[in-house]
């Protein structure tokens, strides 16, 4: 399995570059919520999710095609 993180990055900074964007527990934006619904249209998928994952859970900022 190939490792998650982009090259030169340990997980310590990538926690830290999550935080500095603020998006953990916002509101929806229209903004996240066009690119799920264009993820899910470029795939052909009937849904598609934009996912934050910080130390201890996963957390949606946009999905599309979910009830």
């Amino acid at each position: 399995m190939s490792d998650p993180l982009p090259p030169g990055w340990t997980e310590t900074e990538r926690l830290e570059a999550l935080h500095r964007t603020d998006l953990l527990d916002t509101p929806s934006e229209d903004s996240f919520d066009d690119l799920a619904r264009l993820a899910a249209e470029l795939l052909g998928a009937p849904m598609a999710a934009l996912q934050l994952v910080a130390e201890i859970r996963p957390w949606s900022k946009a999905t599309f095609g979910f009830a």
